[in-house]
C-alpha cells in the first residue's frame, strides 16, 4: 500500500489535472496555487523515500513499480514518452526479444514483459508435447526438452502475466487429455495441492497472481469489464458495420472512457466493435474450424506418426492462442503468427488428405491381355 506521502503526491496531480480540464475554474489562479505548494513540499521534503505506486495510463498501465517521491512521482501517471510507448506497442510482438539499454525505473520493460511473456508458454507447450509424445515412445533428447520446458516456465513466471499462467494451464490440460494421459493429470494435481499446503505456498502464490492490485480490480478484470461494457452498448448501436476496424476500441471506446490504451483487449469485443458481425463471423469460422481439423487429424490413424505429433502440439498451442484471445488481440492485432501458423496446419493436412481421398476416388483401366492358345 503507497504511504501518506505517495498519495499526497499523487492528490496534487489529480486536482492540477482537474483545474486543467476545467473542474476548479470557479477559484481563479487553482493550478498555480497547486504547483506553488506541490513546490514548497518538494522543497521541504528533502527525503527520498521510496515508495510502491500503481501505473495509472501507458503501456504499463495497471503495474506496480518501485520509485522515489518526489524525484520520480511523474512515472506513475505512465504519460512520459508517449511517442516511445505507442512505438514499443505497434512494433513488439510475441517472440519478440526486448532489450531497455539504460533503462531508469523500467517502465517500458514492465509494459514489454506483458507482450513478449506469452512466448514463454508456447515453449513450455512444446517442450511439453515432447516430452509426452503421443506415440509413448521414449525421445532420445529427453533431456534437452527437459531443460527448454524449464526455461520456457521461468520465463512465464518472470513476465508474471496472469493471462499467460492461465492459457499455458489450458493447453497443458489439453495435452494431458488429446494424449490419454488422465492419470499422470490427476496425479499431478493430487501432488501438488498437499505439497502447496505443507509448504505454505498458498498466501504467496495468491499474492503473486494478485501483483498488488486489489480484490475489486480482479474481479474486474484490471478494468476490462467496464470497457467491454460501454463496448457491448455501442455495438448495439451499430451492429452491422461497426464503428471502424483498429480504430474504434482505442478513440470510439477507450478514448471516450478517458483511457489512453492502444486496443480493447479481447479479439472478439474488438472485432465486434470495429466491424460488426460481418467480422466476428469470419473470425469464429476460421478459429473453430481450424479445432475441428486438429481434432480429427490428430485421431487419423492414417496420417504418420510426425503429422500426426505435429497435430498433437498444434493443439496445445492453439489452446494458448484461443484462451489468451479472450483477454487480449491476440489474432486479429498485429501480425497473429502463431494462430496463421496453426491455421496453416491445419489447411496443409485437409488439402493433403483431399487430394488423397481424390486419388483413390478416380477409375482405374486394366487393360486384358488375350493368349491365343493354339
Amino acid at each position: 500500500m503507497a504511504s501518506a506521502r505517495a498519495q499526497l503526491y499523487r492528490m496534487f496531480f489529480v486536482l492540477k489535472k482537474s483545474a486543467a480540464e476545467g473542474a476548479l475554474q470557479r477559484w481563479p489562479g487553482a493550478s498555480r496555487g497547486l504547483e506553488r505548494f506541490q513546490q514548497l513540499f518538494q522543497r521541504h521534503s528533502t527525503r527520498t523515500v521510496l515508495d510502491w505506486v500503481r501505473v495509472q495510463s501507458g503501456l504499463s498501465r495497471g503495474m506496480w513499480i518501485e520509485i522515489a517521491i518526489p524525484g520520480e512521482g511523474f512515472l506513475w501517471r505512465g504519460e512520459h514518452e508517449p511517442e516511445v510507448q505507442d512505438a514499443i506497442h505497434a512494433v513488439l510482438t510475441q517472440g519478440t526479444v526486448f532489450y531497455d539499454v539504460g533503462a531508469h525505473v523500467g517502465t517500458m520493460s514492465l509494459g514489454a514483459a506483458n507482450v513478449v511473456g506469452e512466448v514463454g508458454a508456447f515453449v513450455s507447450i512444446v517442450a511439453l508435447c515432447r516430452l509426452l509424445p503421443l506415440d509413448g515412445k521414449r525421445r532420445p533428447d529427453r533431456s534437452w526438452y527437459f531443460l527448454v520446458l524449464v526455461l520456457g516456465c521461468s520465463a512465464l513466471l518472470a513476465s508474471q502475466t496472469r493471462n499467460d499462467l492461465a492459457a499455458f494451464l489450458f493447453g497443458f490440460g489439453l495435452i494431458i487429455l488429446t494424449s490419454k494421459r488422465i492419470r499422470l493429470g490427476l496425479a499431478l494435481a493430487a501432488a501438488t495441492v498437499p505439497v502447496m499446503a505443507l509448504a505454505g505456498l498458498n498466501s504467496k502464490i495468491y499474492d503473486y497472481l494478485l501483483r498488488g492490485q486489489t480484490e475489486n480490480e480482479i474481479t474486474s478484470l484490471t478494468g476490462r469489464m467496464n470497457w467491454w461494457g460501454y463496448a457491448w452498448q455501442q455495438f448495439q448501436h451499430h451492429p452491422f458495420t461497426g464503428l471502424g476496424a483498429y480504430a474504434a476500441g482505442r478513440f470510439a471506446i477507450l478514448g471516450k472512457l478517458g483511457l489512453d490504451m492502444g486496443s480493447l483487449h479481447s479479439d472478439y469485443i474488438e472485432t465486434m466493435v470495429g466491424t460488426g458481425l460481418w467480422g466476428l463471423v469470419p473470425l469464429l469460422a476460421a478459429l473453430i474450424g481450424t479445432w475441428w481439423l486438429l481434432v480429427r487429424f490428430v485421431r487419423d490413424r492414417s496420417l504418420t506418426s510426425l503429422e500426426r505429433q505435429l497435430a498433437y502440439e498444434s493443439i496445445g498451442v492453439l489452446g494458448v492462442v484461443t484462451l489468451h484471445s479472450f483477454f487480449n488481440v491476440e489474432i486479429v492485432w498485429q501480425a497473429p503468427l502463431a494462430f496463421l501458423t496453426v491455421l496453416g496446419y491445419a489447411e496443409f493436412l485437409r488439402r493433403k488428405q483431399k487430394a488423397a481421398h481424390a486419388i483413390q476416388a478416380e477409375p482405374v483401366e486394366f487393360g486384358v491381355l488375350a493368349t491365343d492358345f493354339r
